[in-house]
């Protein structure tokens, strides 16, 4: 028998009712498909596929770490599988001894305290699990970054050779600048810890250096037209810094410089819109649901309060009854209920009567009708039993043949009865009864003229 498989209820899930509502995580994994939707079909698999993985990660850990507090702070929470049922069974007179209370009672905590100590367990528990999820976490991070950065470069006009360099080139240029925004929903924040576990877990030796002017921000116009150039010559207006933080005059108009910075602004804004903002979503979804459950919560509380306590008031305004206006009203509800029934029994009473008295009257009918006069009918004979069916086809002269009841019927018959009459046809005798009855004759003829002899 395969065992059986449990399932776990997100309750980060749960949405208000309404057909248009979905789920936190839904809405957020919609946000990255709808992102990529744009894009070169092989960049939206990649992104999109990175994208999910990340978020999906990040929500484990809040479903961890808010089943270690609710562990930790909730003294009446227990885990469904550190629930035991246990009872000290036994026969029904040793259930009255007092020893078996006592036994009892400490049979209960027991199992009390031990449900306690595996809370405790479940409890450490998942605090191992919340540290792999947060490794994963980063791990997974670091992967995202490297692919995401591939694709990218793939993907420009101008693919480079070094494919691998050029892309942890990216990604240190990236965290060397916004290495605080791309680490805030990791475990390590530290830019240096975090670069030897992007080492470690991609199994390369050392990160290429970043370009040598940091970048810092756009300026109020991203684009700008320049006035001493010809027309339709457009410059991106660059604000490219030195490490000491002094403005580089000389790179920027440098199309190297502006194409690095492009490039970048490209890159985060991508890391950003699938790696980042998707659980900003899921975060605000989910504080929405939240907030309203609990509005919806005390709402419940304060109006049921507030209906019961004006029902208390209302019921101690009343005055009370008297006692024997309760009397009353008792004994009228407790007639009312009866009578019917009394109606029903006095009605079943007498059709019990009345069916016994009917049943001695059809017998002594039935006996007055049989009469003593049963018996005195002769008995039939066998020359009568036999002669009884054969027809008379010679009669007498001085015999004159009587007509059936049916013929003899009144002279004032309809005509309907007399064709009815007239209509029905004598049977036909059959050839056995006649040949028996012949036999019978010649019989008779015989013992008659033995007996003359």
């Amino acid at each position: 028998m395969a065992p059986q498989k449990r399932t776990r209820i997100d309750p980060t899930a749960l949405v208000p009712s309404g057909e248009d509502k979905q789920s936190p995580l839904a809405n957020a994994l919609r946000f990255i498909d709808t992102h990529v939707a744009s894009l070169l079909p092989g960049l939206a698999t990649i992104f999109g596929k990175l994208g999910h993985q990340h978020l999906l990660l990040l929500t484990q850990r809040i479903q961890r770490q808010e089943m270690i507090d609710k562990l930790t702070h909730d003294d009446t929470f227990l885990p469904r599988s550190a629930r035991i049922k246990f009872d000290l069974s036994m026969p029904k007179a040793v259930k009255e001894d007092p020893e078996y209370l006592t036994l009892k009672g400490a049979t209960e905590e027991l199992v009390t305290n031990f449900q306690q100590q595996l809370k405790g367990q479940i409890k450490e528990g998942n605090k191992l699990a919340l540290k792999h999820v947060n490794v994963a976490i980063d791990n997974n991070l670091a992967y995202s970054l490297f692919h995401m950065a591939s694709a990218h470069l793939t993907a420009a006009p101008d693919t480079p050779t070094d494919l691998n360099t050029q892309s942890h080139k990216l990604v240190n240029t990236l965290l060397d600048v916004h290495h605080e925004e791309i680490l805030k929903y990791s475990s390590t924040t530290d830019l240096d810890a975090f670069r030897t576990l992007y080492k470690k877990h991609l199994g390369i030796a050392s990160l290429p250096t970043p370009d040598q002017n940091t970048i810092t921000d756009l300026t109020d116009s991203p684009t700008r037209r320049n006035s001493t150039s010809n027309a339709g010559d457009f410059s991106i207006g660059l604000a490219i810094t030195t490490g000491d933080g002094r403005v580089n005059e000389n790179t920027t108009r440098d199309p190297a410089s502006r194409k690095a910075r492009l490039q970048l602004m490209e890159f985060k804004r991508l890391v950003e819109s699938l790696l980042l903002v998707p659980f900003d979503v899921y975060n605000k979804e989910r504080f929405a649901i939240q907030q309203a459950l609990n509005l919806k919560k005390l709402e419940t509380e304060i109006f049921t309060t507030k209906s019961t306590e004006d029902a208390t008031m209302e019921i101690d305004q009343e005055g009370t009854a008297t006692p024997q206006l309760i009397k009353e009203l008792i004994e009228k509800r407790v007639a009312a209920k009866t009578s019917n029934l009394t109606k029903e029994i006095n009605k079943m009473q007498r059709t019990i009567a009345k069916l016994s008295t009917g049943k001695n009257t059809k017998s002594e009918l039935k006996n007055n009708q049989r009469g003593h006069g049963g018996a005195s009918k002769q008995k039939e004979t066998a020359t009568d039993k036999t002669t009884r069916g054969r027809p008379n086809h010679t009669t007498p002269a001085n015999k004159t043949r009587t007509k059936s009841p049916r013929a003899q019927g009144p002279d004032n018959d309809t005509g309907k009865d007399k064709g009815r009459n007239s209509n029905r046809q004598s049977p036909k005798p059959s050839k056995k009864k006649n040949n028996r009855s012949s036999t019978t004759r010649n019989n008779r003829s015989r013992r008659s003229s033995t007996g003359s002899k």
